[in-house]
């Protein structure tokens, strides 16, 4: 059995962070967004290594063996589209194929393919747990349907005007009014409602399946203890303490990894502090912070998040 710690939850909120932090530790391999994996094979994306995907001794290795191998990439980039990707209607097909429905198939060959690339990262990296950021809910239900893979779940979640702000803050430059503002606000309640929906399918479904392989966790809460966070997500899939992974209470010392795509943070080396990160406070507009609030209304309040956020 593969034993994978998957982290599910919204882009933004940190789960590249994790990931490097917990490739810190002994017999951890910090994989990122395997699914996505399967959407870059082709491209030009760079590993946390610095190098292109195809050079990395890794994930281009890997690849080059799938293709001698005769993997059909192309089916598996159709196939992440209809069941993993971020839309509802992905979460339904994947619901529908593994009943027998259309595509059930097509979803096999996915299914055999990515528990493939889980164990043969395994054996390569010499790893007892892998983990995976994809993030997706459907990736979460997928990966766990995978026959030899052993599935922690880490749901990480952050302040979702934060995330909101992250992702829209690339439409700013017009909020003040005109065409730019409605793009900036349009971003940022597509995000909020992203939000609210991967969040309300964690805590309906993702919860109660994965019991006491389920670890709730805020992004304010990893960036202010993080050696006590990765105690517990130690303990949670059942792996002895690693006191050397950080240098004092809130500075880890990062080397290479082969984290796929995400934040800056895994091209980064030598001592890292971790931080709050609150610049969205003071940055983010008032009547965006309104609209991202009233969008995630019914979870804000289960998660501890204040309605009306201090500035800074």
């Amino acid at each position: 059995m593969t034993k994978v710690l998957f982290v599910v939850g919204m882009a933004r909120s940190g789960s590249t962070l994790l990931t490097a932090l917990l490739n810190r530790v002994d017999g951890f391999a910090g994989l990122g967004e395997t699914h996505v994996y399967w959407e870059l094979t082709g491209g030009e994306e760079r590993c946390g290594c610095d190098r292109s995907l195809e050079d990395c001794p890794l994930w281009g290795t890997l690849y080059r063996e799938q293709r001698a191998q005769g993997v059909d990439f192309a089916e598996l980039q159709d196939s992440f589209r209809d069941f993993v990707r971020p839309r509802p209607s992905s979460l339904l097909r994947g619901v529908r194929a593994r009943r027998g429905g259309q595509g059930t198939d097509r979803l096999g060959r996915y299914l055999e393919a990515t528990e493939a690339t889980y164990s043969w990262m395994a054996e390569r990296t010499e790893s007892t747990v892998l983990v995976d950021s994809t993030k997706l809910p459907a990736a979460a239900d997928l990966t766990a349907a995978m026959p030899s893979t052993d599935v922690y779940l880490v749901h990480l979640v952050r302040d979702p005007r934060a995330a909101a702000q992250s992702l829209a803050r690339k439409h700013m430059s017009g909020a003040g009014g005109g065409r730019g503002s409605l793009r900036y606000l349009t971003a940022v309640a597509r995000a909020a409602l992203d939000w609210t929906l991967r969040n309300a399918y964690a805590e309906a479904k993702l919860r109660r399946h994965f019991a006491r392989r389920y670890m709730g966790l805020r992004f304010e809460d990893l960036t202010r203890e993080p050696r006590d966070t990765v105690a517990q997500l130690l303990e949670l899939v059942g792996a002895e303490p690693a006191p050397e992974v950080f240098v004092s209470e809130d500075t880890v010392e990062l080397g290479e990894n082969h984290i796929l795509t995400g934040n800056s943070v895994r091209f980064q080396r030598g001592p890292v502090t971790v931080a709050p990160a609150e610049t969205w406070r003071a940055e983010m507009p008032r009547h965006a912070q309104a609209l991202a609030t009233l969008l995630t209304l019914p979870l804000l309040a289960f998660y501890g998040y204040p309605l009306l956020p201090r500035r800074r």
